[in-house]
């Protein structure tokens, strides 16, 4: 089991990875349809939580004079970054805990069955 998270977490990330390549690859084009492209594809490689790291992270960038460029990046990193949170490591703990608790309340039904 592990090894497959490791497997789709690679698999994910390389994804994501390969976008940013597209991207750096035809950055030097002037229109923003890449940009539009690379902010597409990462939302929905992280969707809910990309959007949101996305968005708190250009409220942040405002602060700051950067180029187009170096503002993608970062907008994509937050969106790996809060992706892979949601994905890798909220998801499955939340999983767990469903489960064990489903376990725990089958446990209890069937030692309240057996006593009557």
């Amino acid at each position: 089991m592990k090894k497959t998270k490791l497997i789709v977490a690679a698999a994910w990330i390389s994804l994501c990875v390969y976008s940013l390549i597209v991207f750096l690859q035809k950055s030097g084009e002037v229109s923003s349809e890449v940009s539009i492209a690379l902010f597409i594809k990462m939302l929905i490689l992280s969707f809910p939580t990309g959007y949101v790291g996305a968005l708190a992270t250009e409220y942040f960038l405002d602060l700051f004079d950067l180029g187009k460029i170096d503002r993608t990046i970062i907008v994509w990193f937050a969106m790996l970054m809060t992706g892979y949170i949601q994905w890798f490591l909220v998801l499955p703990a939340l999983l767990r805990k469903i489960k064990n608790r489903n376990s725990l309340e089958s446990k209890g039904s069937n030692q309240r069955g057996q006593s009557n």
